[in-house]
């Protein structure tokens, strides 16, 4: 194990995560401040009152709360200040163990009609975690439930200020009956007191409620009450689809549901369950999550399995232009296994990244410049995670010295020969980077130290962690040409093993060649078959988006017919000899009178009947005489023989002989294999009315080829986007600026669906200037890359959702904050009317 494996190991994982994850939250917890509190679910909460400081320590010490077996002696009184009594302390003490047993990240705590519990439950945690550390420090929020007049619980969330409590005690000195009876304001008001103190308000448990009752209020007031509700509380998940169908009949918009924990007592902790995304844990996170509901909060913890790239570790060299936070360190960082945006301005090194990721990666470079520009930089380590093991990627870069070209450090030009013709082989280079240059080394811990196993197949094991970065510019050009043929097929059947027409040429005598014809035509409609099955649940997945379509209608290159009949070399102005006798038709003619017949039958029927040598249906599809030369007297000196209806069947028997024999069946069987792949064909169309628009349109698909540039460019990224899930490939995504060349109507309604779909199951790395798709897509974490002009650095990494990112977002993105601004005042009108319009929709139609 060499030191810089260590050094780069150790500082990868040491990195500081800055990225949003999902925190594992309970929403709606009672602690004993609360009026009808239990503790234990065996218990009421009358049973808990009566319950003395012994028998709340009894199941302290059956829940293992403590390390040892203690008295209430050991409290005294420094221990329990800020707690009414022992009793007391013991019981907050058994909940915040529960909670951090449960590894609970957020804990809202909503008592009714107090806010007094919060403090203590954040004392007993922090006084737990000191006695003994957890994976998990809870963060407790702010929060209070409400008895409203209408007979609904409602929860407020508030940020932790001065001003907010004393807000929350002034509305409970004002419409607080007592704790026991709740309030005499009705849920709507509760909810519009909590809106305008920037709290988070929602009906709690609205499942046990009998709102939706007939006699329950009037529709009128439900209606006003769900109308401007953007959150509702159940208890039971079966119980989701039923309350949103009811809640339906009353809100013109969509209202976003969450498990309501309210735990009574500290076995209810251990169930129902939210799960919110944030890189910080705090009343913000949660506001931010709440507003991009589908990509921020879950019902399920989010398990990932996934195979990706952890962290990079880029040693510092003088003459590379990446380099770390100081002029000497090295420019290390961790990724989220989900979306990573790279932001900045140009020439800040968002591509150099991405460029050296693929390069250690697939050795895979595009230019000899972009190879010396690479290879200036230290050497480079990923730590990657596959299959649950992590492995240390180590790409060394040659150090160029005195040499004049970084080809030399290839294997060009060892001897540093003058006006040496150098010649850039991409898969040379790949090769030799490969042999010389890359380690694979599979991490292996123990409880003390980290040690490095050399990995020795790497070349088949780096296949399964990393295909290629996608460069916009290359995709744009694969769509506009004859190479979308073979990307598509190169990615469609990667993994796969389909039946092959070619695969049933191999016949070694004439005899076989008619069966063998009728079996390729039949393989032929098998392999129809088998591309269709892969494609089909592909372009039903896609639809309204885009679809591959599959032909077997190309035109393949015409066969040689003068090589079939005379070998290679044969003299075209000859004229055409049988049975020792010459005709009036030359060589040039017998080719053009062969192609004919070919390019109105076919190759297959061609060849049958050629081997039948039915000269009757032959002359039916085209007649030999209309290639004969006119007899002239000059002819007739020469000794050549006019072709007449008289000898047209010995002639054409004689041609056919020629034509298939066994001399040239290698030379049939050769192009029939050609031929059968040069027919078939894939394409991609690509719905060009699938984006944003004031009018709505029906699927308009068209072949990606004969696009505009930006519809192009939406179109592979979004088949690369979409085809990835379908064929379970989740390796790591690198793709450079999707959004160069696009069109802006398009990024929403497909780049940003496809994206967000995507980080799911695989990870993502872009480089983008592109703010919609940076928002929109909630990215995991986004990089802010400043540059001097001599070097490019990180200056700082975060969640979409934080608020330094935003400054750096409206800097980078959007033309700063006077731009933003005014941009925001230009729209706001017709964003206010399409709210309307939308509104009005949707009552219309219920």
């Amino acid at each position: 194990m060499s030191r810089e494996q260590k050094i780069a190991y150790t500082a990868i994982i040491s990195e500081k995560s800055k990225f949003g994850v999902f925190h594992k939250t309970c929403f709606h917890v009672h602690t004993p401040e609360s009026h009808d509190y239990c503790l234990l679910d065996s218990w009421d909460c009358k049973t808990y009152e009566g319950k003395s400081d012994h028998d709340i320590l009894e199941p302290c010490h059956s829940h293992n709360v403590f390390p040892v077996t203690i008295t209430l002696d050991f409290f005294d009184n420094s221990l329990t200040q800020g707690f009414r009594n022992k009793k007391e302390m013991l019981a907050f003490l058994l909940l915040a163990n529960t909670i951090l047993e449960n590894e609970i990240a957020i804990v809202i705590v909503a008592d009714h009609h107090t806010i007094n519990g919060i403090p203590k439950l954040r004392q007993a945690i922090e006084y737990l975690y000191k006695m003994k550390p957890r994976t998990i420090y809870p963060e407790v929020l702010l929060g209070i439930e409400i008895s409203c007049a209408d007979r609904n619980h409602v929860v407020g969330v508030f940020d932790d200020t001065v001003k907010a409590r004393s807000a929350i005690e002034a509305w409970l000195n004002l419409y607080l009956f007592n704790e026991v009876d709740g309030s005499f304001e009705t849920s709507k008001e509760v909810l519009e007191f909590i809106s305008n103190e920037c709290g988070i308000g929602y009906i709690a448990h609205l499942d046990t409620s009998d709102t939706f009752g007939e006699r329950f209020l009037t529709g009128a007031y439900k209606k006003k009450l769900f109308s401007g509700l953007n959150l509702i509380g159940i208890s039971n998940i079966n119980k989701l689809e039923y309350i949103r169908s009811k809640v339906r009949d009353f809100s013109p918009t969509e209202i976003n549901f969450i498990i309501d924990n309210d735990a009574h007592d500290i076995n209810s902790i251990e169930e129902k369950h939210m799960w919110i995304k944030g890189q910080k844990r705090n009343s913000q996170a949660l506001r931010e999550a709440i507003n991009d509901y589908d990509t921020c909060m879950s019902f399920q913890e989010n398990s990932s399995n996934k195979s990706y790239i952890k962290g990079i570790y880029i040693e510092n060299s003088d003459i590379g232009y990446l380099r770390g936070s100081g002029q000497t360190q090295p420019l290390c960082m961790n990724f989220s296994d989900e979306l990573n945006c790279f932001i900045g301005g140009r020439g800040t090194g968002k591509s150099t990244i991405l460029e050296l990721i693929e390069y250690t990666l697939s050795q895979r470079c595009k230019s000899p410049e972009t190879l010396d520009f690479l290879c200036a930089h230290g050497n480079v380590f990923i730590l990657y995670e596959y299959c649950g093991t992590e492995y240390l990627i180590e790409m060394s870069m040659p150090v160029k010295g005195d040499f004049d070209n970084i080809l030399q450090c290839f294997g060009q030009n060892i001897e540093n020969r003058y006006k040496y013709y150098y010649h850039y082989d991409v898969d040379k280079i790949r090769e030799y980077a490969l042999r010389h240059y890359l380690d694979v080394f599979r991490v292996i811990k123990s409880n003390t130290d980290v040690s490095f196993e050399r990995v020795s197949d790497k070349r088949i094991f780096l296949r399964k962690l990393f295909d290629t970065r996608y460069s916009v510019n290359e995709l744009v050009n694969t769509a506009g040409g004859a190479s979308i043929n073979g990307f598509l097929y190169d990615i469609l059947f990667e993994n796969r093993t389909l039946s092959t027409p070619e695969s049933v040429i191999n016949i070694r005598s004439l005899t076989g060649l008619g069966r063998m014809l009728s079996d390729v035509k039949t393989a032929l409609e098998k392999r129809s078959a088998d591309v269709e099955a892969v494609i089909a649940p592909f372009n039903k997945a896609q639809d309204g988006i885009l679809k591959i379509v599959y032909t077997q209608d190309n035109v393949a290159h015409e066969p040689n017919m003068g090589e079939w009949v005379w070998g290679t070399g044969f003299d075209r102005k000859r004229h055409y000899t049988a049975k020792g006798i010459r005709y009036n038709i030359k060589h040039e003619g017998i080719e053009q009178y062969l192609l004919s017949i070919y390019s109105k039958v076919g190759i297959f029927e061609f060849l049958d009947l050629a081997l039948r040598k039915d000269v009757i249906k032959i002359q039916g599809y085209e007649n030999i005489l209309n290639y004969c030369d006119e007899m002239t007297l000059k002819l007739i000196e020469q000794g050549v023989s006019a072709i007449e209806d008289h000898n047209i069947q010995s002639i054409v028997n004689d041609l056919f002989s020629k034509l298939i024999n066994k001399s040239n069946l290698h030379s049939i069987l050769s192009y029939l294999k050609v031929y059968v792949n040069e027919v078939e064909g894939f394409s991609l169309e690509f719905n060009i009315n699938n984006r944003e628009s004031t009018q709505q349109q029906k699927a308009n698909y068209k072949d990606v080829r004969n696009l505009s540039l930006g519809q192009k460019v939406v179109a592979m990224l979004s088949f690369i986007l979409g085809y990835s899930d379908y064929s379970k490939d989740y390796r790591p995504l690198i793709i450079d600026q999707p959004e160069d060349n696009l069109d802006n109507q398009y990024i929403y309604k497909n780049l940003v669906k496809q994206l967000r779909d995507a980080k799911r199951k695989r990870q993502v790395i872009i480089a983008t200037h592109s703010a919609t798709l940076v928002t929109n897509t909630k990215a995991e974490q986004v990089c802010v890359m400043l540059s001097d002009g001599a070097h490019g650095w990180i200056d700082i990494r975060g969640f979409t959702g934080e608020s330094n990112i935003k400054k750096n977002i409206i800097n980078y993105l959007e033309g700063g904050p006077e731009s933003f601004r005014h941009k925001s005042f230009v729209y706001s009108d017709v964003l206010i009317e399409n709210e309307r319009l939308s509104s009005e929709c949707r009552l219309s139609q219920e």
